[in-house]
């Protein structure tokens, strides 16, 4: 489950906060779509909700943990069990989509295994480092 709670998120500089005092949830299970126009605040509320931006006020649970209170460890753990598709996707042109894909699982694999799926191993070795 994710919850926010009275969460603004305001970049310095900014006029207006990117996020007012939002408040909602999600129970696990549920597909959600974020619609708005440009500078809406959009990208700015799915990187919060994946401690990828900090707020300015207010708080984030999920699971009933908050996110502000999580070291930057358990926020890269919290990360992998989130999908999150960017904007801008950041993919690298010379890899197939299955290598950028598996690039985002860099972090929980040995260093070889992470060589062997760049390389473009069998489908075997793919098995193996999942």
């Amino acid at each position: 489950m994710i919850t926010l709670e009275n969460v603004t998120v305001k970049y310095p500089g900014a006029a207006d906060p990117a996020i007012d005092n939002l408040s909602l949830s999600f129970q696990q299970g549920e597909f959600i779509g974020v619609l708005g126009r440009s500078g809406a605040g959009k990208s700015t509320f799915i990187r919060t909700i994946n401690a990828l931006q900090e707020v300015s006020s207010g708080e984030i649970f999920v699971d009933d943990y908050s996110v502000h209170s999580l070291s930057d460890e358990d926020k890269r753990r919290l990360r992998t069990k989130a999908g999150m598709i960017f904007q801008h996707f950041h993919l690298i042109p010379r890899m197939t989509v299955l290598q950028n894909v598996l690039t985002g699982r860099f972090g929980q694999k040995k260093w070889y295994e992470n060589l062997l799926l760049i390389l473009g191993g069998g489908k075997e070795r793919r098995e193996e480092c999942h």
